[in-house]
């Protein structure tokens, strides 16, 4: 079945996100402002991907967005 989407929201993970083992990695922070994302992760030492928000509130397609390196 198709999926319907209907936005984009940004999710920021821990160093977890980074070192290859994204089941060990926390969400410290869910928005749908890519700009809150980055300066959360930039304040944070954080990860950013961006994801497109299905209809049914599914999360497909992510892109990397930001790292702080």
């Amino acid at each position: 079945m198709l999926k319907h989407i209907v936005g984009k929201g940004y999710l920021v993970y821990d160093a977890g996100i980074v070192t290859g083992h994204p089941g060990d990695s926390m969400i410290l922070l869910a928005t749908k402002d890519q700009q809150e994302a980055i300066a959360y992760a930039s304040d944070h030492g954080a990860t950013v991907y961006a994801y497109d928000l299905c209809e049914d509130g599914s999360l497909m397609n992510a892109a990397f967005v930001y790292h702080l390196a």
